[in-house]
């Protein structure tokens, strides 16, 4: 009987050590379903002067924005070698906060001390809010909007007519789909409640332009664009909240 017993007492501690390790298992699930991963991507022209003309090389800046229960962080761009454009290790700042504080801080490294900055200041900076992109701003006498369907995202373009010497674009394009519906970031909560759908991507250009010392400025794309990012590892990405996330209390 004390055998039996002492059979019983093993079995049932093997049962609540499986149901714990199960239990366990799906709080990591859930910890994973609970996060959002953003792609920011920005790709616009730098001025370069060869020979006393103006030319251009094209940037393009990705960062990151995690969403995990109350907080947000953002992975600023990192370091890149000039010669073969790659990424640094270890470069990238990080910049946490809660939804519900007007204060975060930042991290210059993953090991730096963190700096407390006030938020406005810092979104506005990296654009993490994204601008109102409405025409008015762009085109007092605009023409448009040209609306296309390709797939499932609508296409909206405005036009206007340059004047001499000014640098505003020619055009803009802006493009809306619903499969981001379930993202909490946007570039501009009015344009998504007018159009039923989610702003994701805007296209700026302007034309080659003549400036006042008779000098032409060469044409010019800025790209502005956010989405899900892919080929992240969960598993960092929460250690790294949990670690930053120390000096939030």
């Amino acid at each position: 009987m004390k055998n039996y017993n002492a059979y019983k007492f093993i079995v049932v501690l093997l049962l609540l050590s499986t149901m714990l390790a199960s239990v366990s298992c799906k709080n990591n699930i859930n910890s994973d379903k609970d996060m959002k991963a953003i792609a920011l991507i920005m790709h616009f022209p730098q001025s370069l002067h060869v020979l006393d003309k103006n030319k251009f090389v094209y940037i393009k800046d990705t960062s990151a924005l995690f969403y995990y229960k109350d907080s947000i962080l953002f992975r600023l761009r990192p370091t890149f070698v000039f010669e073969t454009d790659a990424p640094i290790p270890g470069t990238a700042p990080y910049f946490i906060y809660k939804q519900t504080d007007s204060v975060g801080f930042l991290f210059r490294s993953k090991d730096a001390r963190g700096i407390k900055l006030k938020l406005d200041s810092f979104l506005a900076k990296n654009m993490i809010r994204g601008d109102e992109f409405y025409v008015s701003y762009y085109y007092p006498g605009k023409l448009g909007p040209v609306i296309k369907k390709e797939g499932q995202v609508v296409v909206e373009t405005f036009y206007g007519k340059q004047r001499p010497g000014r640098l505003r674009p020619d055009s803009a394009s802006y493009y809306f789909t619903n499969a981001l519906s379930d993202i909490p970031y946007t570039f501009s909560k009015k344009l998504d409640s007018s159009k039923g759908m989610r702003l994701y991507k805007v296209r700026l250009f302007s034309d080659s332009v003549a400036m006042p010392d008779k000098t032409m400025f060469p044409p010019r794309n800025f790209l502005f664009e956010y989405g899900r990012l892919a080929n992240y590892n969960k598993r960092d990405v929460i250690q790294l909240f949990h670690q930053f996330s120390s000096r939030l209390k």
